[in-house]
């Protein structure tokens, strides 16, 4: 399972309008979630990363939050990287088209200010993200002082 939707339920509860049951739920999930997280990763299982984008406060574009969920938990900058680009791919039999950048696949990537290697923290800093490329096309580029997905939007 993915961090982010049990753990956007707490940063908002009741004060979003969640029910306090939800909540509390979703207090106790994130708790279960991390001691099975470590736990998956020291036995050696095939991690993948996922988002649950499109439920309520986990909105679509965040998904990066949940690399740096994964090393608040136990993986280091560059594993959660993998994890979330290759090991899923991987996983989902799709790396011969995405996950690594190489000859033959999509390039699909963003460009960043700053090292995630030294700080996954750049990856949830919108601002930070100066690039985005989906298929090789570039469809946010805000050094060129343009976001061409509110241009098509």
């Amino acid at each position: 399972g993915t961090s982010a939707a049990v753990r956007n339920v707490v940063v908002h509860g009741v004060a979003a309008g969640i029910l306090p049951d939800a909540v509390r739920k979703a207090e106790s999930a994130i708790d279960m979630h991390i001691e099975g997280f470590k736990k998956a990763h020291k036995a050696g299982v095939r991690l993948a990363m996922g988002t649950d984008s499109g439920v309520p406060f986990t909105n679509h574009g965040k998904n990066l939050d949940e690399l740096a969920y994964m090393v608040e938990m136990g993986l280091s900058p560059s594993e959660a990287i993998c994890v979330g680009t290759l090991e899923s791919a991987k996983l989902l039999k799709m790396d011969d088209r995405v996950g690594s950048l190489e000859i033959g696949k999509l390039a699909d990537l963003v460009v960043v200010d700053g090292n995630p290697l030294d700080d996954i923290e750049v990856l949830r800093q919108p601002e930070r993200i100066r690039k985005v490329y989906l298929g090789g096309e570039c469809l946010v580029d805000r050094d060129a002082g343009r976001l061409l997905l509110d241009q098509q939007a």
